[in-house]
């Protein structure tokens, strides 16, 4: 059996936000792992009793989004697998926060506030230019493959 190794011509750069979860403390989170850690989160703070559910989707412009029209919070496969637990957790929560406030808030001092509540800062974890990073597809199919890919 033969292996076959891409040859790239340029240098190939891992986005910074895998750079720093990898400094913060390991390997970051697979999607199972994700998956549970949501569930006992939503779970926790009785979202599924309100009808809540969950997806992941292929942003990379942003971590989370709460829908509340559709009850839905929804995290980028991308970022999840490029992060160490505890920013995957802090994201979970910061959109947790957004489900239980409702409609109309934002990132306002109500919701900041049901953020300290919940036990989660109430900041957004990535600018634009942190996650700019993580278009570059050639990395992430390297960290995908050398990491042990998503699931």
């Amino acid at each position: 059996m033969f292996l076959i190794v891409p040859v790239f011509p340029q240098k190939v750069e891992f986005p910074q936000a895998y750079i720093e979860s990898v400094r913060k403390g390991g390997i970051p989170m697979k999607l199972s792992e994700a998956e549970e850690l949501i569930c006992e989160l939503m779970e926790r703070h009785e979202l599924f009793d309100e009808c809540w559910s969950y997806q992941f989707d292929a942003a990379s412009v942003r971590f989370g989004e709460c829908r509340q029209r559709d009850k839905v919070l929804s995290f980028s496969k991308k970022l999840v697998y490029l992060n160490h637990e505890s920013d995957v957790r802090d994201t979970i929560l910061h959109e947790i926060a957004h489900a239980l406030v409702g409609t109309g808030h934002g990132h306002s001092e109500v919701w900041s506030r049901k953020c300290v509540e919940i036990g989660v800062s109430p900041n957004r974890y990535y600018s634009s230019r942190e996650i700019a990073g993580v278009r570059n597809r050639t990395a992430w199919l390297i960290a995908d493959r050398r990491y042990g890919g998503m699931e």
